[in-house]
């Protein structure tokens, strides 16, 4: 599995399973959404989500002639969640159970040939003062993440 195919197989999750636990339809959920970097597909009137993938340092594991080489590529997929300050957390604590259901502890992409991602524990962390949207009440909902390539 390429780093590109592992955000499609992740990104492709979330587009299809969101819509089932939050509400809505597929192409108009009802907590819109963007994922890494783009707009939202709908205004952001209320509560909101924005999904991305974090990659951090590869590590070689084998060695051996092309094509045999494994690496072991490690990330985080980040979803904050986003809502109207001053109303408390429970609204956004709930979209932060159905971001548990979709990523963690799972595999995402496997194929007989190819174990896919694997994902680990998700964490659920306030973040005060966000950069983006510095009004609103945020939750960013991390859930480690590990593959590997063969090149």
């Amino acid at each position: 599995m390429t780093p590109a195919e592992a955000h499609k197989a992740i990104y492709a999750l979330w587009i299809t399973t969101w819509h089932t636990l939050a509400g809505g339809s597929q192409a108009a959920p009802t907590v819109p959404y963007a994922i890494d970097n783009r707009k939202l597909r709908q205004p952001t009137t209320g509560t909101f989500a924005t999904v991305s993938i974090t990659n951090l340092d590869a590590d070689q594991v084998t060695m051996g002639p092309e094509g045999r080489r494994r690496f072991e590529r490690p990330g985080w997929i980040d979803v904050r969640l986003y809502g109207p300050a001053d109303q408390g957390r429970g609204a956004l604590d709930t979209l932060a159970q159905y971001v548990k259901e979709i990523f963690e502890a799972t595999r995402i992409g496997n194929s007989p040939t190819d174990h896919g991602i694997t994902t680990y524990s998700t964490s659920v962390n306030e973040i005060r003062n966000d950069r983006e949207f510095p009004d609103l009440w945020c939750l960013l909902v991390r859930t480690p993440f590990e593959y590997h390539e063969k090149r």
